[in-house]
Parts: structure tokens; sequence; C-alpha cells
């Protein structure tokens, strides 16, 4: 085929399709894909793809250029066949075929196998192959079953889309995701497989309904049609919790007109309703709307307006209850005149004169206003009556009062019927707020041109002079076909006439004119009329562009070329100039290639500039790239002709003209051209003249876009230090599309230059070198290089290296050369480095004891010096109590030491010093046996009890015990890691170190310090009880009788020893151990044991206890106990008791019930 300007994109492709039946047809032979010809070896690509030539197949995906690859792998379906299974495999692809693929190659490949491999026993090879973050990729196309069993590794990190995919092959996946307790975005899961709904509803409907409220999905119109359809009774019953979420006008559609109003009452006789349930105005709107007109009146009369339920006693309370809570949940902030919009209009129009005041705000009146106008129905007397009265009384009102007034009438009645009398009394009231110029005006002349419209009549003067544009498309839902013309015409024949007669003379009548033709394109478009209907606009057109043309204004077309996508071909020929933007040359390769030539002037390159900018991503680069591939015979041959004579022009755009040569030329030619400018010098000199310096720059910036990309060599060439910011997006792009083994040769030579091109070498040897490679690499620069910004670019990746690591022997690895480089880490690094030095987080759990320590040491001396003290907060109050989290795993020796080290901080520090005290209390209770807890007493808890003691008295500036309240702060938290150091990590009861600290403490005064002493006293008592349970809730549940008791004969010990009211502060020492061992229904539990025993001082301590701890909230599963414990109180004999509970503790109990 013989390449012509004029051969359509289209034609294009015709005869790619041609040329390749023949070569089949006549057996031709396939030869060597070439440099230049595009299209010759996209056809030698379809020709071995129809062949199956596998052999041809994989040298393309080996080659480096990506339209070649991407054609391979797009005519190649037949590659995932299981013919050819011994190639599509991971273990071939990853060995065989990745080390020779550059990187975009090889993510096109993976993705075209996923997309096309249907053998899910083959996919789920390729899962087991990739770590576990790449292998979520592969999970959607293996077979449900597979999906199940492996989703629960992915569930925390689940992206939408992909729980999406897994959800279509599984229900069960979405029922895994709800019941994982990490996860936190459960709502937008659901939101997300809506759809599951209409596969199993119940299934659906069970999976949101275990979930909080507030994790219920949005129901939209469809959903909750199809669920009021097939279980309405389930949303009815639980409306509660599907209120916020479900199309209240479809529900309503499917309840009985005549027990709405029950429904709605019901929803409210619950007091608790009253609290949670929120309905607002407009969703109750629906509900009223929806009720006969008897039931409707009486409803809005009794409940907000007349609000009987204050003083009606004949209604039954619960009646009463429900009136109250209903006006209390919508009513807020709601003028009372709103609500006579659902009454007739009689009562509404003589309701609210009675209650118009001469101080009534504004709002209010808008609001009776609009109400009387919904009440009229539309019905001519009513607006007869209506408007007269408004007419009287509101024609000097403020003037968005009138505008309120207007909009209520235009918007609720039918005002473009009005008869002449209704007119002109509603005419008479807009004309009056024209006068003045000013933007509200629109709002009093839209209704009358509409109007005047619809009924053939000529618009007055001064409304046409006052009128500011508008399509009026907002008065279509009330018209008529035939009505919809009439305005429309109306309109057009305005802005028409403003438009012939409008002369132009100068850039700005121009642009005036252009204006107006967009307003006449809006009109059009919103009143759904076809601009091919009105030739004279397409005239004027024409007609502005030449102007535009012979007197060279800059008058932008763009918006009107963009008005209506289908409008587009009626601008054909004038599109290049009216948008000349990359979607319009395209469409000219598509339809007329020749216009490129005829209309964009080869002469100036001026259009091109949009097209190429460097702002611009790459699908709008497309259009140059098509002109390399289909015609780079003609129209690409003239265009980088002009683009490199303009290359050397100083007046022109380098940073354009650079792009668009790296888009155009082949590569070879391309090749010459770099490194024909290629820097000479090592760094910019200043007296190289300014245009050869920008033009390296810009190709230094753009070289990485052009197919093939250029060669590391290339590229390397720029990497001089005075071109190196310009040219590091091309080092990257190019650096990490290269291949295994090029990456292997290329990247280590990196290392052998300057710093600056050091620090980039070793971030691009992380992404693209094997781990071996990196820590070898690695290994040698941290024990060679003393360059701080080298030392930190390379600490902060092996940082980042290793927390990315899964395999122990790699782990190990990684950590000898962090290791080696804390073995030689100053005082003097990058601030940066010591920062990374704290995230121990991520680190493996295997070397992580190893990294605590060597991190511990350095960061201890780092405090000390003059200019490192901003750490020494992050070291106090994070990284020594990280140990905790260790504590299992590191030297009890060396926790001892950290210990000794900090213990001033906890005499001294005037504040709770949380981070020691919680790691005191896990390094003492994590011990396999009583010598190993008596050892960690006598070394380190023992004395610093004793150095508290002496403190104990010590206040601070606001006279606080604060030696005291670290001590009782270590007390607590001794006694909350019963359950989550001895228990859940298996530890020996610290039976015998509680009652150390219990002898300690028999020391202080028991008038001062009764609170604390009895706490621990009654944790001693608790940990004598823990015996083997595999659950901490069960294990409390069986010792919770025995410790009751225990907890009672304190008590009465207690009362004798002291006074009998003791009690009280008893009370809150007993709820402060509780509280940390004890659930809510455990609590319940244990307070109907102590109940057992019939005693003043027991029944008192246990009203004083439930007050403590249900004093905020009540669990629903706890409210019929606490009932029951009620009751007994209730029945018990005595008037003490009686008169404790009705006075107080009932009102503070049932106030949450």
């Amino acid at each position: 085929m013989v390449e012509m300007p004029e051969n359509k994109l289209g034609e294009k492709h015709k005869y790619i399709n041609y040329a390749v039946r023949e070569s089949l047809k006549n057996n031709l032979p396939i030869q060597e894909i070439e440099n230049d010809d595009d299209m010759k070896n996209i056809i030698k690509i379809d020709v071995a793809s129809s062949r199956r030539d596998i052999d041809f197949i994989l040298k393309v995906l080996t080659g480096k250029d990506m339209l070649y690859i991407s054609r391979a792998i797009k005519q190649s379906k037949w590659l995932v066949d299981d013919e050819f299974s011994h190639i599509i495999n991971p273990e071939y692809i990853h060995k065989i075929l990745i080390p020779d693929m550059t990187s975009k190659a090889a993510n096109k490949l993976f993705k075209y196998i996923k997309l096309n491999l249907k053998n899910s026993k083959r996919v789920e090879d390729f899962y087991n192959y990739e770590e576990l973050k790449k292998a979520a990729d592969w999970l959607p196309y293996c077979s449900a079953e597979f999906i199940e069993a492996n989703f629960t590794k992915h569930v925390e990190l689940v992206d939408m889309s992909l729980l999406r995919r897994l959800c279509e092959k599984s229900f069960k996946v979405l029922e895994i995701f709800t019941e994982c307790e990490n996860v936190y975005n459960k709502k937008e899961g659901l939101q997300e497989t809506i759809f599951l709904l209409k596969k199993d509803l119940d299934r659906y409907l069970n999976i949101v309904e275990k979930l909080p409220q507030y994790s219920c999905p949005k129901f939209n119109k469809s959903f909750t049609e199809f669920i009021m359809k097939e279980a309405p009774e389930r949303v009815m019953k639980k409306y509660k919790f599907y209120s916020d979420n479900v199309e209240t006008a479809v529900f309503v559609k499917h309840l009985e007109r005549k027990n709405i109003k029950k429904f709605i009452l019901e929803l409210y006789q619950d007091d608790e309703t009253n609290r949670s349930f929120y309905m607002n105005v407009s969703r109750m709107n629906i509900f009223i709307k929806a009720m006969p007109d008897g039931d409707r009146f009486e409803f809005v009369k009794q409940v907000y307006i007349d609000r009987v339920y204050k003083a009606d006693e004949s209604l039954p309370k619960p009646l009463r209850d429900a009136m109250s809570n209903l006006f209390q949940n919508t009513s807020t902030r709601i003028h009372k005149q709103y609500w006579y919009r659902f009454t007739p209009f009689n009562y509404a129009f003589s309701e609210i004169q009675k209650n118009i005041y001469k101080d009534t705000s504004c709002e209010e009146l808008s609001t009776a206003i609009a109400s009387l106008v919904i009440a009229a129905s539309r019905e001519r007397d009513n607006l007869l009556l209506l408007l007269n009265y408004i007419r009287k009384n509101y024609s000097n009102c403020a003037k968005n009062l009138k505008q309120n007034i207007v909009q209520s009438i235009i918007s609720e009645s039918d005002f473009h019927k009005f008869d002449r009398i209704l007119w002109n009394i509603f005419e008479s009231y807009l004309l009056e707020n024209i006068n003045e110029d000013t933007d509200e005006n629109n709002s009093f002349i839209e209704p009358i041109i509409v109007y005047y419209a619809l009924h053939g009549l000529q618009l007055p003067g001064l409304v046409e002079e006052k009128f500011k544009f508008t399509t009026l498309k907002s008065y279509q839902k009330n018209l008529r076909f035939d009505e919809k013309d009439k305005v429309f015409f109306y309109l057009h024949n305005i802005i028409i006439k403003k438009i012939n007669s409008y002369v132009v003379s100068n850039e700005e009548e121009l642009k005036y004119k252009v204006q107006l033709l967009e307003n006449i394109l809006d009109v059009i478009t919103d009143w759904s009329k076809e601009l091919n209907d009105f030739p004279i606009i397409l005239t004027h057109v024409k007609d502005m562009l030449k102007s535009k043309e012979d007197n060279s204004w800059k008058v932008e077309f763009n918006s009107i070329y963009n008005k209506k996508k289908s409008w587009r071909r009626l601008f054909f020929n004038e599109s290049l100039k009216m948008n000349p933007t990359q979607p319009v040359f395209i469409n000219a390769l598509k339809h007329d290639p020749v216009l490129l030539l005829s209309e964009c002037k080869i002469k100036d390159t001026s259009y091109f500039d949009k097209i190429i900018s460097p702002a611009l991503v790459y699908p709008q680069q497309l259009f140059l790239k098509k002109v390399k591939v289909y015609w780079f015979q003609t129209i690409a041959k003239i265009f980088s002709d002009k683009y490199k004579s303009d290359l050397i022009n100083i007046n022109n755009n380098q940073n354009h003209v650079t792009r668009a040569l790296c888009l155009l030329l082949p590569r070879d030619e391309l090749k010459e051209l770099l490194h024909k400018y290629a820097p000479q010098e090592d760094a910019v000199i200043n007296d190289l003249d300014s245009l050869t310096l920008n033009i390296q720059k810009n190709f230094a910036k753009s070289m990485h876009i052009s197919r093939p990309q250029p060669t590391p060599e290339t590229v390397m060439c720029y990497l001089n230090e005075g071109y190196l910011p310009y040219t590091l997006p091309s080092l990257y792009a190019i650096f990490l599309n290269l291949n295994t083994i090029e990456s292997q040769i290329n990247i280590p030579k990196l290392f052998n230059t300057r710093v600056s091109l050091q620090k980039h070498g070793i971030r691009l040897a992380f992404l693209k070198l094997n781990p071996d490679q990196i820590t070898d690499l690695l290994s040698e620069v941290l024990k060679t290089t003393k360059n701080v910004s080298i030392r930190h670019v390379a600490f902060s990746l092996t940082h980042k290296f290793l927390c990315s690591q899964k395999d122990a022997t790699k782990i190990q690895k990684t950590w000898q050369v962090l290791e080696s480089f804390l073995d030689t880490i100053t005082f003097k690094e990058n601030s940066a480095v010591y920062d990374t030095l704290f995230k121990i987080q991520d680190i493996p759990d295997i070397i992580k004891p190893k990294y605590y320590i060597k991190t511990y040491k350095f960061l201890k001396q780092l405090i000390e010096q003059d200019d490192q003290e901003k750490y020494r907060s992050s070291f106090t109050n994070y990284f020594i109590g990280y140990a905790r989290e260790l504590i299992e795993t590191l030297c009890p020796k060396f926790i001892t030491e950290v210990l000794q080290e900090n213990e001033d901080s906890f005499i001294q520090n005037k504040y709770y010093y949380m981070p020691l005290v919680e790691l005191i209390s896990a390094h003492m209770l994590c011990a396999k046996n009583e010598d190993e807890e008596i050892q960690k007493y006598n070394q380190f808890l023992s004395p610093l009890i004793k150095k508290c003691f002496k403190h104990w008295d010590d206040v601070d500036d606001s006279k606080n015990y604060y030696v005291r309240a670290n001590f009782k702060s270590l007390l607590v938290q001794l006694c909350n890691d019963l359950k989550i150091i001895v228990f859940k990590k298996h530890m020996i009861s610290p039976v015998r170190l509680f009652k150390l600290i219990q002898t300690d403490m028999d020391t202080l005064s028991a008038k001062e310090n009764y609170l604390i002493k009895t706490k621990w006293q009654l944790t001693v008592l608790f940990v004598e009880l823990i015996g083997e349970e595999a659950e901490w809730d069960t294990l409390v549940e069986s010792i919770s009788e025995k410790y009751s008791k225990g907890c009672i004969d304190i008590l009465k010990k207690h009362c004798k020893q002291y006074f009998e009211q003791i009690y009280i502060t008893y009370s809150k020492a007993l709820h402060s151990v509780t509280n940390c061992i004890m659930t809510h229904k455990l609590m319940v539990k244990f307070c109907k044991q102590m109940l057992d025993d019939k005693s003043n001082i027991v029944y008192m301590s246990v009203m004083r206890l439930l007050q403590r701890h249900f004093s905020h909230y009540v669990p629903d599963d706890s409210k019929s106990d606490i009932k029951d414990i009620c009751q007994t109180i209730l029945s018990y004999d005595s008037t003490e008791i009686q008169i404790h509970y009705y006075q107080f503790y009932k009102k503070c109990l049932q106030s949450y019930m």
C-alpha cells in the first residue's frame, strides 16, 4: 500500500487486515521485525498470531517496543490455551520470560493472563506462586471454593473493587468480610456488594442486621422496591434500623394508606425511640402526604398544630407519649405555619391570619405563604382569595420575602394557566418589583416571559430590557409539548433578533456576539432541539470565524464547539479553528487527514502546542503516536521536519518541540539527535548559549516518552551534574522499565558515580534488583561511604526493605546489613536516619528484639547530645514503652536495666508516666515460674516501692501527690494486665508477687490510704481464686460466686474495724477492681450473687456499685437482669434500703433502662 496522506485511519486498518489475509493465503514467510515501518511490523505480528507462531510471539514479547508487545498480546488469545500451558505458567514466566521482558511488558502480559485464563486450577498456581500482596490480584479468577479458603489472608486489606469481584464468585466472601473484627469499612463493603441482595435477599439482610445501624448500606429506589416486594414485613418490623437507608417514598408506597398514621405513632410509643430514632421533616412529609385526607388533617392538627398531647388527658398515655416524642423529633426549628400546608385551605387561611403579627419574621412569613399556596391545591377560588390577600398585605414587604412568595406561587401552582383575572393580580405584583436594576429581577421577570409566550402576547419593553439571559429550563416540567415549543421559540426569537442586529467592529464586540451564540445554543440544548434545524446559526458561526481570522483576533470558540457532542460533526470543516485540541486532530485523522495539512498551516506549529504540552498525560500524546504509526512517510515526516527546523529557532517553545520530536522520530534518528545534543561538560556552563542549553534540558526531560525508549547508555549521557534534575524523569522511567538482566548490568554503574547520582542508584536498586544483589550492594555502600546523604538513603531504604521481607533467610541477611550500619552509626547522621530508627513496629518479629536492643542503646546516647534533645520525648514516651510489645522475647535482664535507668522518672515525673508504668507491669507479670517472678521483684520492684513510699508526701505546684498518682496507676495497670499478660500469654498466676506488694503497702496509714489499700486487697483476693480456663470471661464467671463472698467478708470486716458508712468508700474500691476484670454482663451476675447475703450494708454497696458501673449506659443484654436486681432490692424488708432506692438509685438506674 502506497502511503497517501488522504488515507483515513479506518482505511489503514482495513489495509492491515487485507495484508494479513493475503500473507496467510499465500503462505508468505514472516520476516524479522524492522525498526522504521510500524505498519509492516504490525502485519507481521498479526500473521504470526494467526499462525500461532509461538517462537515469533515470544521474541516480540521480549522486545523493547510496547506497540508491538501490546499488539502481540492482544492478537494472541490462544496463548492461554492448555496447549501452551508449558509456557503460560508461573514457573516458566518468572524464570524464563520475565528476565528478558521490560517491566511494562511483563505487567501487560500478567494482566492479559488474568483476564483471559479461564482454567481456575492454572490461575490458582499463579496465586500460590506470588507473595501475599500480589496474590490477591489473582484471587477473583480462582474457583469459588479456593476463594473462600484463602480470602481470610486478605480480608483486612481488601479494597472495595476487589471485594465486589470476589463476592460475584462467592457469597461467603461477604460473610467473612463482615465477621472480621479488624475490618472497619464494613458499610462501604456492603454498599459495594449490594447487588447480592437480588441473589439471596434473606442471606444479605441477615448479614446487614448483625451489624450496627451505622454500617447499614444505602438502598436506592430499585433495591428498596425489590426488598419491599420480597420482604416487606421484615423492613416494617425493623424500620428504625432501616429508616435512614431505604427510599422513604418507595417504603411508604408499600404501606396501606389507612395504616400509615398508626404505623408512625407506634414507632414513637417507646421512650427509647425518642432518644435514638430521628425522622427529618422531608421524610415525615412523605408519610403525611400518603395518609388519607381525614387521617392527614387529624394527625397534623393533633401533633403539630394543637399539640393535644399536652392537655387532653382523655387520650391514652402511650398515644400522648408517642405524639410528644414525634413532635420533638420532627418539629425542631420548624415554624408552626409549615404544617398548615397539610390542612384544608379555608382552615389554613383562617388560622394563619390569626397567627401573623407585626413582629413575625420574614422566614416565618415565607413559610406561611408557601403553606397557603400548597393548601390552595390549584383551586381557582382559593388562589383568587390568596392572591388578593398577598397583593393587599405584601406589596411593600422586603424583597427577599417577595421573591419567596413568587417562587412559592410558581412552583406550587399552574400560574401559566391562570385566567386573565388571576394573571392580572399576579402580574401587577410582579411588575412592582422590576424597576430596580438588581440581580433578583429575573425571579419576577421569568414567569412574565413564560406566560406571555404561552398566550401569544407582546412582551413589555421594560421586561425585555431588564431580562438577564436564562434558558427557563426549570419551567419545563409543568408544560405540555406544544407549550414547550411556544416558550422555546419565544426565547429563540428574542436572542436571534439581538444577534442579527449586532454589528462587530472590534475584538470585544466579537466576544460579546460569541456569548450571544452560546446563549442561543444553550436554549436549543435545554429545550431538546437540534442545531441542524437552525442553519442561520451555523452561518453566523462561520462568519464570526472568518472575522476572527481576517483580523487575527484571539477569541475562543471552543465553548461553542463543545456545547453538544452530536453537533460537532456540523462544525467538522471548522473544527481545527474552533477547538485545536488532540481529540479534534484525531477526529481529522479518522475522517479527513488532508484537513490537517490544509487547515493547520504546517508553517505554524502553534496549533499543536496544547497537544504536546508537558502538562498533559499519556492519552493526550495519542495524536502524534498515531501519526507516527500510520503516516510515518507523509504527515509524520512533514511534522518532524518542521519541528527539527523549529528546534533551532530561539523564538519557539523548545519544550513542546523536543517532546514532539521524541514522539515522532524513528529510533535511530532520535538516537542520533539525542547524542548530538548530549552535554559535553560536567556541569551547565555559563557561557553556553541559552538555545543549546534549553534544547539539552528539554531532551533530558522528554526522551523517555519516545517509543521505544532510549537505551540506558543514552540517558546516562545526560547525567552530568548540572543536568541531573532535568534528566531524573527520564532516568527513572527508562531504568524502571529495564528487564532483569539489563538492570543487573546498568544499575550498579550508578554506584560508581558522584554522590548526587548514587542516591538514585540506591533507590533503583531497591526497586529493580533481587534481594541478594541489594544486600550485597548496600553492604558495600554502608561500609565504604562516609557521605551523610548516601548513608541516609541507604539506611532508610534498607530499613524499608527489611520491613517488607517475609522470608526468614532474606530477613536475616538484610538484618546483617542493617546491623553493620547500626554498629557504625554516629551522632552526625542525617536527622531522617534517627527518625527512621523509631519505626520499629513493622520490623519482622524474628529480629525485632535484636533491633530494639541495638537501637535502644544508641538512642539512649543520642538524647544526651546537646543538639539532639528533640528526640527525648519520642524516646521516653514511645520507644521505651514499646519494649512491652516484646516482653516475651526481650532478655529480662535487659528490661530490668532499662527500668533501673529510668526509674527516677517514675519518682520525679509530675504526671502519670504511662509508658514506663505499662512496661513495669508487663515485666513483673511476664514470668513462667515463681523464682523468676521473685527475682524481678527483688531486683527492681521492691526498691522502687521503697522509693515511692519515701517520696509519698511529695507534691507538685498544684499540691497534687504525683508519686502516689504514679503508684496508683501502676497498681491499676497490674490489675488490667492480669488478662492481657498473665492469662493470654499463659504466665504464672502472680499470687506471691501481689502478696509481697500488699505486705509492702501495710506500712501505709489506713486512714490516709484506705482506698488504695482496699483496692489492692480485693485484687489479691481475685488473684488467689484464679484457675485454668480457656476464656477469660469463663474464668471470671467460674470464680464469681467465691469472689463475691470474699468481697462481702472483707466489707463486713471493714465495717466492724472502722465504721458502717465505710461501705461508701469500699464500694468505690470494689468498682475500680471489678471494672478492670468484668464485662457488663458478668458485673450484673456478680451483683446478683452479692445480694444472696441479706444485710443492709451489702445491699447498700450493691446499689452504689450499680450506680457507678451503669451511670451512663446500660447494654441491652443487661437490662432485664438489672430490673431483676431492682426487684430483689425492693422486695428486701428494710426501710433504709427502700428509702435509698426510691430517693436516689431508682432514678439513676431507670434513666438508662
